[in-house]
């Protein structure tokens, strides 16, 4: 399953140089707790540990301030989700639509 987020801020959205970590810590933090904590310590096993999620890079082009090593979106970024995992995307989105209040 694929989902596409998007976050509206009233103002502009500015992130450093190697943001794709605050993107997946923006992921984490829209698991349940119970869940959040499962992926991120336990996650799924085979021989190795796997979350079984990607993301992609936000989809906005950002504007680069190379002085303060920044990116600024603007009042907007998107980006998709997806995992071979439904549990893992009706989790995240039950908890996006409640952040968005959109349900």
């Amino acid at each position: 399953m694929r989902l596409k987020l998007e976050f509206v801020s009233d103002d502009d959205i500015i992130l450093p140089v190697g943001f794709n970590k605050y993107i997946q810590a923006l992921i984490y933090n829209l698991f349940s707790t119970k869940l959040r904590k499962y992926v991120h310590e336990e996650g799924f096993r085979g021989k190795k540990k796997f979350s079984l999620f990607c993301f992609s890079s936000i989809l906005e082009r950002g504007k680069f301030f190379k002085n303060m090593k920044v990116f600024n979106f603007g009042k907007k970024i998107s980006f998709f989700i997806s995992s071979p995992v439904n549990m893992l995307m009706e989790d995240l989105s039950q908890i996006y639509l409640k952040v968005m209040n959109l349900c």
